[in-house]
């Protein structure tokens, strides 16, 4: 009977230690097999986690896209309104008065999209090689006197030594050329002078502000294929913007009044709204900054 209580004891005391050794070495193996069930159920949320990310950052490109095409959608809408469609046929109906054309790729293009696409898919090389040819903006083949078509062309070409600036500076060299400082001083000065000279001074001062203005058109164009050379917007999206506001100058030129010229330029300002919504930005701060350039 003693022999029976010893061994009893000692299968006790044996238990005992195996489990108290089993706690010391890391735990039972319930607890081994719940951290193995731990783990599996980490990998398969992290797994599971991962998956819900991906269909999320998919599902937001799609939108993103869906978003894009609908603004280019709005952007090609706007190109196709009566008074668009009517400049169109002005832009598109200017044919070289010229023998020979060889050299050129883009000019005889018959629709301004297709010319502003031709444009985007050339070098800067090949771009400069074409404007040797034949420079003539799409502003100024709107204009059917050929002496106010000459002047604008030269005033294009006056401006084009501005560009090698930016932001302010760009602006401040637009200014020199045009002869605008301070504008309410530069009026004043005007109805200084006798009636016939001051009305001409007037017009000629009224005329260099609405030429800046129409350079900050064509600011955005510039801005617009920057992007583009840095693969944050497609190129369709750019063509699209900047055959809009060639056709948004033309309006302007033929605004008869101040307030029909402030809505055209208030149309300008959402066409850029709409565009900027279709930009890749990388990171914020480029996005904060591009917007406030120039």
């Amino acid at each position: 009977m003693k022999k029976v209580f010893l061994a009893f004891v000692f299968a006790i005391l044996l238990v005992v230690s195996v489990y108290a050794a089993s706690r010391g070495s890391g735990g039972s193996l319930d607890d081994d097999v719940n951290e193995i069930d731990a783990d599996d159920n980490d990998t398969d949320s992290d797994d599971s986690l991962n998956e819900a990310r991906g269909n999320m950052i998919e599902e937001r490109g799609e939108i993103r896209e869906e978003r894009r095409q609908i603004r280019s959608k709005m952007m090609e809408d706007k190109l196709k309104t009566p008074r668009a469609m009517e400049i169109r046929r002005k832009l598109n109906d200017i044919k070289l008065e010229r023998v020979e054309t060889s050299g050129l790729r883009c000019f005889e293009e018959d629709d301004i999209e297709d010319r502003v696409r031709c444009r985007l898919n050339l070098s800067r090389v090949e771009l400069r090689k074409e404007y040797k040819l034949e420079y003539l903006p799409e502003e100024c083949r709107t204009i059917d006197n050929m002496t106010e078509r000459q002047n604008c062309v030269r005033r294009y070409a006056q401006l084009q030594k501005c560009w090698k600036f930016i932001g302010d500076e760009r602006m401040r060299c637009v200014d020199h050329e045009l002869n605008i400082t301070k504008i309410k001083e530069q009026k004043r000065e005007c109805n200084l002078l006798d009636e016939n000279e001051k009305q001409e001074c007037r017009k000629r001062l009224k005329d260099n502000v609405y030429h800046r203005i129409k350079f900050k058109f064509y600011n955005l164009e510039d801005k617009a294929e920057r992007f583009l050379d840095r693969g944050w917007v497609d190129n369709e999206t750019v063509a699209v913007f900047i055959a809009n506001l060639e056709i948004k100058k033309a309006e302007f030129n033929e605004a008869a009044t101040k307030e029909e010229k402030r809505k055209v330029i208030l149309e300008v300002r959402e066409l850029w709204k709409e565009f900027l919504k279709s930009v890749n930005w990388p990171d914020k701060e480029v996005e904060e900054e591009n917007e406030t350039e120039g």
